[in-house]
């Protein structure tokens, strides 16, 4: 009787698990498909990576220039995000860059690929100021 009772019970219990397993998996789904909509329906699309100095250049032009957001532009991290990385890829291939070449910064306007940190700056309405290289 007790062995049928804990069976039940744990019966039960993978039930619950498997259930909540299933939400959980819907939701992160969700926030993928919304995450890839967000940089799908973003005018203007900046993907950079964390140690990359050139991207660091950009991202201190906008902070020093009022935020991305106030420029219209959501931020796609590549070294970090796979879902961005895939995403900087087909950006950057759909505007005739080869996949052995996949530069950063790379900033997408919705009609074509800015790239390069002196020619991003410049393209926001900044001074190419920048140390020559």
């Amino acid at each position: 009787m007790r062995n049928n009772i804990f069976f039940n019970v744990m019966k039960k219990a993978l039930a619950i698990t498997v259930y909540l397993a299933d939400i959980i998996m819907a939701v992160m789904l969700c926030v993928y498909i919304a995450h890839d909509r967000r940089l799908a329906a973003a005018p203007r699309v900046l993907y950079h990576k964390f140690d990359c100095p050139h991207c660091a250049n950009v991202e201190k032009f906008l902070h020093d220039n009022g935020g991305a957001a106030k420029a219209g532009i959501v931020l796609a991290e590549v070294s970090r995000n796979q879902r961005n990385a895939i995403l900087h890829a087909k950006r950057a291939l759909s505007c005739g860059l080869t996949a052995d070449n996949l530069p950063l910064p790379l900033l997408w306007d919705g009609d074509k690929c800015i790239v390069g940190d002196r020619d991003i700056i410049v393209y926001l309405g900044g001074k190419d100021e920048l140390p020559k290289n």
